[in-house]
């Protein structure tokens, strides 16, 4: 069964929506602050409203842009993600939580 969504379509917009919630709050944003801020951008709340659209078993939208975010973070955990390199990561009550690399240059 092919994914209901693309990894190659999500991970540029997780990326711009830490870039901006850092922009504003200067701090590590949690994966359950990117996942309420994805489903917040126009692009990012399309492409979770249509990959539930392809389900057999719908999830929640809340859900969905969750597991998209555990994705973005378990591809740099396995070594296999570009955005390693853009963003610093910690965890922070047992979530992971980036803030751009080049925060310091900013």
């Amino acid at each position: 069964m092919e994914p209901s969504w693309k990894q190659a379509d999500v991970f540029p917009i997780i990326a711009r929506v830490i870039e901006a919630e850092y922009r504003d709050h200067q701090r590590f944003i949690n994966a359950q602050e990117i996942a309420t801020r994805l489903l917040q951008d126009a692009e990012g709340r399309n492409l979770v409203e249509a990959a539930r659209e392809h389900q057999q078993e719908q999830q929640s939208l809340e859900w969905l842009a969750s597991n998209m975010v555990s994705w973005f973070s378990q591809r740099i955990t396995v070594g296999e993600s570009d955005w390693a390199r853009a963003f610093e990561r910690v965890k922070i009550d047992g979530l992971w939580a980036y803030k751009p690399t080049t925060a310091a240059d900013q």
